[in-house]
């Protein structure tokens, strides 16, 4: 998985990634920084890197939970529920 270590905007990197990668790619920036052999200048561009994955990971997650919302609303339901 890249560290995203070049000069392209992150933003670029994270559109071929699944959200299931971004979700390792949130774990691994996470174990980095716990690290006690980061320096506080690397923490904090770790930690810059890691608010921008975690705001496409929430995005995506919306983007699906919407998607999976106007399939439910869109088809009438099969299930038929008794009376208790």
């Amino acid at each position: 998985m890249d560290d995203f270590s070049t000069s392209q905007p992150l933003q670029e990197n994270l559109d071929g990634y699944k959200y299931e990668e971004l979700v390792e790619l949130l774990e691994d920036l996470t174990r980095k920084m716990s690290s006690r052999e980061v320096g506080i200048e690397e923490a904090t561009r770790l930690y810059s890197r890691a608010k921008i994955v975690h705001a496409n990971a929430l995005d995506r997650l919306d983007k699906i939970k919407a998607t999976l919302d106007s399939l439910d609303t869109s088809q009438p339901s099969q299930v038929r529920y008794e009376e208790i």
